[in-house]
């Protein structure tokens, strides 16, 4: 279509032209043969890489310096790859407990990022700096995906909260449902992120 636009006039010299039609076509060529050829993946094997991805990402999802989307729109992100999971299904019987496993990874990736935007939010409130010590912790234990840990945040974050602050309340709440998200987590999709190298 570009040799063929308004835009691109065409020089009358037929070697140019040759040239342009020979890699063209040549380039068709390939494509159809790449198909033909190279085997597509299979559909467990997909799934696999997947749910390794989801895995892999749940562990660096604190660890980020570029964190280009909000949680909102990570969130959107993770169901897509949660319906290419679902779809990656075959024949495999263990295809419900590998969609159970990545469903639970994206909602502790979920939980996490929610705490996490809170506790910065937090943490950036100059009105709080006294609660500056307890929002480090919070992020520690979420780091570390202990559930005990994480409660223990909230409670103390609630306690130390002065009056109806909304902002420490609403954090403390999300760390008590991601710590409650961790804790449900099967075993091999709550262990800690030493697992998640492999």
């Amino acid at each position: 279509m570009i040799i063929f636009l308004p835009s691109n006039p065409q020089t009358y010299n037929p070697q140019a032209f040759v040239f342009s039609s020979l890699f063209v076509c040549l380039g068709i060529g390939l494509l159809l043969a790449a198909q033909f050829l190279i085997p597509p993946v299979s559909q467990d094997r997909r799934r696999r890489w997947l749910i390794a991805s989801a895995r892999h990402e749940l562990g660096l999802v604190l660890s980020r310096s570029d964190r280009r989307y909000a949680p909102e729109e990570a969130m959107f992100r993770d169901a897509v790859r949660i319906g290419q999971i679902a779809s990656a299904g075959g024949t495999d019987p263990r295809h419900r407990t590998a969609v159970e496993e990545a469903l639970s990874y994206f909602d502790q990736a979920a939980a996490i990022r929610l705490c996490d935007a809170k506790l910065t939010q937090l943490a950036d409130d100059p009105t709080d700096s006294p609660l500056a010590s307890l929002t480090a912790e919070a992020r520690t234990a979420l780091v570390v995906r202990d559930a005990h840990r994480i409660r223990a945040s909230a409670r103390s974050l609630r306690e130390a909260a002065p009056g109806d602050e909304s902002l420490a309340i609403a954090t403390s709440a999300a760390l008590l449902l991601a710590g409650a998200v961790i804790e449900a987590a099967p075993s091999q999709a709550a262990d800690g992120p030493a697992e998640n190298g492999s």
